[in-house]
């Protein structure tokens, strides 16, 4: 018998933590996800996309997921690859403010009132709270790459 250990409002975060506990030697699998991919709408409704995994396997699974919103899993990859922590260019600070252009938020905006349909929003900005330097993330071509503050 399987049990729901999560559910998550966006389909692409279950299954990537789907993915990190079969890694983990932990079958899972993913419920409703399709649902919610073919309408939006539903998501409300079925309560999200259901991360599942068997009874035997439900506390371990519980402290892969707790691992995962605590960012503790993030913690691990940066200590395995200290490129992979988002820093500022022009200070190397890590208290970095993400924000959505808003231009892409007018256009979310338009997009619910036309077709009742949000689509989701893939730039952003990024502003270091240490330096207050502004840029955007596809500003920076390569890693560690020093742009000017703007």
């Amino acid at each position: 018998m399987l049990t729901t250990i999560a559910r998550y409002f966006n389909p692409s975060e279950a299954q990537i933590l789907c993915a990190r506990l079969q890694a983990d030697g932990i079958p899972a699998s993913v419920a409703d996800d399709q649902h919610m991919m073919a309408n939006w709408a539903l998501a409300g409704a079925l309560g999200g996309a259901r991360l599942q995994v068997p009874e035997a396997f439900a506390e371990a699974a519980a402290e892969v997921v707790r691992a995962y919103h605590a960012g503790e899993l993030e913690q691990d990859l940066i200590a395995e690859d200290p490129s992979a922590a988002e820093r500022c260019p022009a200070c190397g600070g890590e208290r970095l403010e993400k924000t959505v252009p808003l231009g892409q938020r007018a256009l979310l905006l338009a997009s619910c009132l036309a077709v009742s349909v949000p689509f989701p929003t893939q730039a952003s900005n990024y502003r270091c709270l240490a330096c207050q330097m502004r840029w955007r993330f596809s500003d920076i071509e390569a890693a560690g790459q020093v742009r000017q503050p703007t």
